[in-house]
């Protein structure tokens, strides 16, 4: 059984973003209390928090909030959604196709570990194409993020969306190439610092945040390994892109980074851009693929 809980998340959250237990044990955010929502894609069985069973679903999905793409899997998955979602009504979507019924779960955590809010319900089997049925979940989270006062993606053309897309990822490997750590932390974690002061970080901690993750990078041992551009795929919501890489039909890591053993993943899966402020940007980094 592949048991999940969130906090199998706090080595990766720590460093990448995806505010854990931790954190809001150390600061309780501006609402006077940390909310952790996260999707759960595949077999989950009965519980206040889930718990996911190994599940093929003979095809690649995508799970859609708001409008935006935060999920791309072809098993059993959950992510951390925190940086897509907003106070109140939040629209669900999946997407692709699916050989067999799934269970598809919205949970959100409070930072003393009360779950707040639970909803489960079944989708597929679906074909690419076939009618999508969105529904409503009501989150607690107080603050609004500024992804959505960022520019509105469906006033640009895809290719030039792509386009920007390749050139931020060749940014970020070439600083990671020329070992960078500084620029590297900053361009990876350039969104979550934004999301973190929406709610409530000081500059002290921002700062503190690039130094942990740069000083992370720079005790690498072993080579980083980058896929190649032909791989890249782009999921394009409202807000967000979803970028992510494909392997022999299956998705893969767009910059593996190896680690010893029992090390944090610092490894980019899947990646978010938005444009925010004016600017492209890395919205949010996930290290699975």
């Amino acid at each position: 059984m592949v048991r999940c809980v969130i906090t199998g998340l706090v080595g990766i959250v720590m460093l990448l973003g995806c505010e854990g237990r931790d954190d809001t044990q150390k600061r309780q955010g501006p609402s006077g209390e940390d909310f952790i929502p996260v999707v759960c894609v595949g077999s989950i069985e009965p519980g206040p928090w889930p718990s996911l069973e190994p599940c093929q679903f003979g095809g690649i999905v995508s799970v859609w909030i708001n409008a935006n793409p935060v999920l791309v899997a072809d098993q059993s998955r959950f992510q951390y959604i925190g940086p897509f979602c907003r106070p109140g009504s939040n629209t669900v979507e999946v997407r692709g196709r699916l050989e067999q019924a799934v269970d598809l779960g919205i949970y959100e955590q409070a930072g003393d570990g009360r779950v707040l809010a639970r909803r489960i319900l079944s989708v597929g089997p679906r074909q690419e194409g076939d009618p999508i049925e969105p529904f409503d979940v009501k989150l607690k989270m107080r603050y609004r993020l500024p992804l959505f006062d960022g520019t509105r993606l469906d006033a640009w053309e895809s290719e030039q969306i792509e386009q920007e897309a390749r050139s931020t990822l060749r940014g970020l490997c070439d600083l990671f190439e020329r070992k960078d750590w500084e620029q590297a932390a900053k361009r990876v974690l350039a969104g979550t610092q934004l999301y973190r002061k929406a709610r409530g970080w000081t500059e002290m901690e921002l700062r503190d945040k690039e130094k942990e993750l740069a000083s992370a990078y720079a005790s690498l041992t072993d080579p980083i390994r980058f896929c190649a551009e032909d791989q890249y795929r782009y999921l394009v919501g409202e807000q967000a892109v979803l970028v992510y890489a494909v392997e022999e039909g299956r998705p893969c890591r767009i910059i593996d980074i190896p680690l010893p053993e029992n090390a944090v993943d610092l490894s980019i899966g899947q990646l978010w851009l938005a444009h925010v402020r004016g600017q492209w940007m890395i919205w949010h980094v996930w290290s699975t693929p």
